[in-house]
């Protein structure tokens, strides 16, 4: 079966041009790149036999970013323009809106206003439309025997078959999952043990809407319940009791952003971020300049006595790139997931409780943990690269049943051509080079001091390299390919009756080797020491015996002064009524009721204990004037 269309994303390559660091703009707006990629034998036949290019969505921040950096003069029409002369036939639009109109509808007919006009004056430009149609036409025709509305729509069969490869998406997701900071080696220490059933865990989430059309229902992306959700199915009562329902709550940047401003934020938002043990940030892209980015910032800065002895874990669904430094220091975690659909939301949650480890590695630079994609991609330089020689298979015996015979070693004498081949050369991750990486074979004639040098490229992480055996003598041969610079190192002593190579393998004094690029981390900022007197914005035992300490003195004090300004019966109520206020006032604030949380803010303990003592000078002071009305009523 021949596929009909090839959806072109908006990937961005390198090594077109024989340079592997040398990178494209995105494919789908290069026509040289693009017609590099087509010209491919396979697609080559394709493309000849009708098959139509389809661009991605034009509409995408990704393409806005692109164009438009600074966000201030987008043209659709000039996008438009680079995607069809590119190669696409099929343009997909999306939700674009250009700088100087209102809306997508409005940007659109501007778009297919400028093409009209185009078609009419450019005759080149003519001659592009008129082939791209030609292949739609004829793909249409090939599709439907009759152009009819009942021709065109989906099998509902093939809808349901729709999001139903779970088990691949998820084994997709467990494999994609990256640890971007901290390192692996320190990740232990930060996080040692996952949440229990004693902590409190809060959500916040980057909840987002779209609709497919301006007619469509919104969409909700990511809802702000999803990850809470998820962990209560994982985790919760009917799944091993590792945590307590009652102890998650969920909330959306919306409710941060309303916090931040100090205007009504959700019910309880501050309250359950003061108890909480967790706070688990789920962030889609947030480009520089949207309020998503901002409010994160602000909330990391303005809210650290809020924040501290907290763990902050901040899971990315989309690009991981937009964080700082900084940002990144305050984080207890940060994870990359890439997609916000619920085998990765799933995947984030086994993350979180430890139950699965992350294998993965960043495919972007990452400027805030110091991680450069190139430097990632080239080769290790603590490996030792395998040189071997480069052998025709041995046949296979004519008879299973008899065991073959080992291949014998090979003799090389002066004139013969001997072939070399290296081992996969890993990246820095561990992963095989990328296709094209320039591996240098140096030859090295012993007495004559002659070096020759073969340069070749690699293919799945595999080069190979021929050399003519010319002289007679001790010859060696090694590998690098930059900044690996040790290899096995072949010896074969070349004479007029043959000989066999020797292969030496040197010892790396290298360290051994980490499962993934560790990236440059940023400073961390000080992690303040634990307050012994308040945890999660109550009192610990220590301060609440403080409290009860105050509370007992101001309790003696005003028995104290009862006695000595009355008798023994109205000291007696005096006390009640002060140990009744102060009480009063200490639950207030514990039980987070109006004001309480306001009241805390930035005080800590000493709040407790200022609204403890108001609360006992209330209820001295009731008594006071309980006296004075007793006392004016039996004069009367």
């Amino acid at each position: 079966m021949t596929t009909d269309g090839l959806l072109v994303s908006h990937v961005r390559y390198q090594g077109f041009q024989g340079n592997i660091r040398a990178t494209t703009r995105p494919i789908s707006f290069d026509q040289q790149a693009l017609s590099q990629i087509l010209a491919l034998p396979s697609l080559q036949t394709w493309r000849a036999s009708g098959g139509l290019v389809i661009s991605d969505d034009l509409g995408t921040q990704a393409v806005r970013r692109f164009y438009d950096p600074d966000y201030t003069n987008f043209s659709a029409r000039l996008v438009g323009r680079d995607a069809f002369l590119a190669g696409n036939d099929l343009l997909y639009m999306g939700n674009i809106v250009s700088s100087d109109t209102q809306n997508n509808y409005e940007t659109v007919i501007r778009a297919l206003d400028f093409f009209a006009q185009k078609y009419r004056e450019d005759p080149a430009f003519a001659q592009r439309v008129d082939e791209s149609v030609k292949r739609i036409l004829a793909v249409k025709s090939r599709l439907y025997p009759s152009l009819t509305l009942y021709e065109v729509l989906p099998s509902p069969d093939k809808l349901e078959a729709l999001g139903t490869a779970s088990e691949q998406v998820f084994a997709i997701a467990r494999k994609s999952a990256t640890l971007i900071s901290p390192s692996v080696a320190e990740f232990p220490s930060d996080l040692p043990s996952p949440p229990n059933t004693l902590d409190y865990i809060v959500f916040i989430t980057d909840t987002r809407y779209a609709r497919q059309c301006s007619a469509c229902p919104d969409t909700t992306i990511l809802p702000a319940e999803t990850f809470q959700r998820t962990v209560g199915r994982l985790y919760g009562p009917s799944a091993g009791g590792l945590v307590t329902l009652s102890h998650l709550s969920s909330y959306s940047f919306s409710d941060l952003e309303l916090l931040l401003d100090d205007r009504q934020p959700t019910p309880n938002m501050l309250n359950s971020l003061r108890r909480a043990s967790y706070i688990i940030i789920s962030a889609l892209d947030m480009p520089e300049g949207q309020s998503q980015i901002k409010n994160l910032r602000r909330f990391l800065t303005e809210k650290q006595s809020l924040l501290a002895n907290k763990r902050i874990v901040l899971f990315s669904f989309g690009a991981p790139y937009y964080l700082d430094a900084t940002d990144i220091s305050k984080l207890t975690a940060f994870y990359g997931m890439y997609s916000e659909s619920a085998p990765f939301v799933e995947v984030a949650a086994r993350l979180l409780f430890q139950e699965i480890s992350p294998v993965g590695a960043l495919p972007v630079s990452v400027a805030g943990v110091g991680y450069d994609l190139i430097t990632a991609t080239s080769p290790d330089p603590k490996q030792v690269i395998s040189l071997r020689l480069d052998l025709p298979p041995a046949p296979p015996p004519l008879d299973a049943t008899v065991t073959p015979e080992p291949t014998p070693a090979p003799i090389f004498r002066v004139g013969d051509t001997i072939s070399l081949r290296t081992g996969v050369i890993l990246d820095h991750n561990q992963n095989p080079v990328p296709d094209g990486t320039v591996v240098r074979f140096v030859l090295k004639q012993g007495e004559s001091g002659l070096i020759q040098q073969v340069e070749s490229v690699t293919t799945e992480g595999v080069a190979t390299a021929n050399f003519r055996l010319d002289q007679p003598g001790l010859v060696e041969f090694s590998a690098t390919s930059e900044p690996a610079r040790i290899s096995d190192t072949i010896q074969l002593p070349v004479t007029q009756e043959g000989a066999t190579i020797i292969i030496i393998t040197p010892t790396s004094e290298a360290t051994p080797i980490p499962p993934t690029l560790t990236p440059t981390q940023p400073a961390p900022t000080a992690t303040p020491e634990p307050d012994p007197v308040m945890s999660n914005g109550y009192p610990t035992f220590l301060g609440w015996f403080l409290v009860v300490t105050v509370l007992s003195a101001g309790v003696a004090l005003a028995y104290w002064l009862g006695y000595q300004s009355a008798d023994a019966r109205w000291a007696v109520r005096w006390a009640l009524l002060a140990l009744f206020g102060g009480l009063v006032a200490y639950n207030y604030l514990v039980l987070g009721l109006w004001g309480a949380n306001e009241w805390l803010d930035g005080r800590g303990l000493a709040g407790f204990l200022q609204a403890v003592l108001i609360g006992q000078g209330l209820g001295f002071a009731l008594g006071w004037f309980w006296r004075l009305s007793s006392e004016g009523g039996n004069q009367a």
